[in-house]
């Protein structure tokens, strides 16, 4: 260690030993000898894999991993979602941006119903009339997807919170009857 970082740690260790904080018993070469030991950690590094040393596993592949290897298709290893704002503002994104692909191709089609060669086209507008319909019915379908998961997920959250609050509380009462 450097001098400026020893003066430091003593006079770190002086206020300590004045607040209570380390006994007095404890001595300098103790201190630094336990911060040594406490900074060396080569020996755990052995132990892991270099890809989560470095972060390669991310939270997203994690979740995927114990998706497809346990039965829970909604539940990962750790939710995406801490807050339900985050889970809408992920979903509605997606569709909206696919809204406003659907409103180009409307209008490209509503164009092309326009022109004298698509419009006797009776395979275009097969596909117009097929394409209007899905373009009201999907976001609708997406929407109470959304919806439907978001009420799963709450519900779900409420019951474990529930289930969690009950069993801290069965913890607690014993001490407090005592």
């Amino acid at each position: 260690m450097s001098g400026d970082v020893q003066i430091g740690i003593q006079a770190e260790k002086q206020q300590d030993h004045e607040k209570k904080l380390i006994p007095t018993e404890v001595s300098w070469a103790d201190l630094t000898s336990l911060v040594k030991q406490v900074l060396a950690t080569d020996h755990l590094y052995q132990k892991i894999d270099t890809r989560f040393i470095y972060g390669e596993l991310r939270l997203s592949r994690l979740n995927k991993i114990y998706r497809f290897t346990r039965s829970s298709f909604l539940h990962g290893y750790m939710s995406q979602w801490n807050r339900y704002g985050d889970f809408f503002q992920d979903n509605l994104a997606w569709l909206a941006a696919a809204t406003v692909y659907i409103a180009l191709v409307l209008t490209a089609m509503q164009v092309g119903l326009a022109t004298d060669a698509l419009a006797e086209n009776k395979a275009f507008q097969s596909a117009s009339y097929e394409f209007a319909a899905l373009s009201i019915l999907g976001p609708l379908i997406a929407i109470s997807l959304i919806i439907f998961t978001f009420c799963y997920m709450f519900i779900n959250n409420w019951i474990s919170t529930l289930a969690y609050q009950k069993k801290i509380f069965n913890a607690i009462q014993p001490a407090q009857r005592v």
